[in-house]
């Protein structure tokens, strides 16, 4: 079995909760699984594991030389 790297397996979570959050937004408020507190909780999630995504480390050091 292939060994995942750890941006790998957050690349993977990230895609996984913008499913929830998907499937969740489909629902009816009667319906939904997540009660609206834990939708804000995945909603910070997903925007802190898309920053840890779109990290380039590049950008921040070429800027100091500007």
């Amino acid at each position: 079995m292939k060994e995942r790297s750890e941006l790998d397996a957050i690349k993977y979570a990230l895609k996984v909760l913008v499913r929830v959050q998907a499937r969740e937004d489909k629902r009816h408020i009667m319906d939904a699984h997540l009660n609206a507190e834990m939708r804000e909780y995945l909603e910070e999630a997903i925007e802190l594991l898309e920053r840890i995504d779109d990290y380039d480390p590049t950008s921040i050091s070429s800027e100091r030389f500007i």
